[in-house]
């Protein structure tokens, strides 16, 4: 019984080790290397239009170690571009400008959002051991949204009223046609009545009412 006490407060114990272990991982990784991205949290733009922005990647680590960063577009594929490729070289303790190119498509309607997301991972001088302290690779990403507006005062039409505005005038239309419709029915009636009321005279009947006078 008393070695099978000693054997559970040592399995107890293990716990307890392999979290100071990894309290002193982190605390040495924060201390090797201090990686940051600076961005803008949203855009405004027209539809059609674009705006270069800039990503700032900070390498302001403790420790004299370059680093080589891959960004990756994981959403918005379509509203975002990195026209001078994908990966960068951030030496340490210096700070590196990403340019990027929001667009927004011309069929873009006034209100819409679109969310981009970028994830920036070290490939390389972010991981391994070296001089006694420990780096882990971390990926940074980055969420922003666009926001479709007009500088022109335009404000979003509700689709309910776009709606409402096509049934109006659909109904209109129909109204229309029935009434030329009515019309031409009405028409037609009347021309019909006015032909039973007078039938036409026939040449024997002019023929005989002349004679009678000639007789008298």
């Amino acid at each position: 019984m008393a070695k099978l006490k000693m054997k559970n407060k040592k399995i107890k114990k293990i716990p307890k080790i392999f979290l100071v272990f990894a309290v002193l991982l982190i605390t040495f990784s924060v201390s090797a290397t201090a990686f940051g991205i600076g961005s803008t949290s949203a855009f405004n733009l027209e539809p059609g239009e674009s705006q270069d922005t800039t990503f700032s990647l900070m390498n302001k680590g403790s420790t004299d170690k370059d680093m080589t960063i891959k960004a990756t577009i994981t959403d918005g594929q379509e509203y975002i571009s990195l026209p001078e490729g994908d990966i960068f070289d951030v030496p340490a303790g210096t700070v590196k400008s990403v340019k990027a190119t929001i667009s927004v498509p011309e069929d873009a309607r006034i209100g819409d959002k679109y969310s981009v997301t970028i994830t920036f991972s070290p490939t390389s001088g972010g991981s391994g051991s070296e001089g006694g302290t420990v780096d882990i690779a971390f990926g940074y990403e980055r969420t922003f949204d666009i926001n479709v507006i007009s500088r022109t005062g335009e404000k979003p039409f509700p689709t309910t009223t776009i709606t409402l505005i096509l049934l109006a005038l659909i109904i209109l239309v129909i109204i229309i046609i029935r009434l030329v419709l009515k019309r031409k029915n009405n028409q037609t009636t009347q021309l019909k009545s006015q032909l039973t009321k007078t039938p036409p005279t026939t040449p024997s009947t002019k023929f005989q009412s002349t004679k009678k006078k000639s007789l008298k």
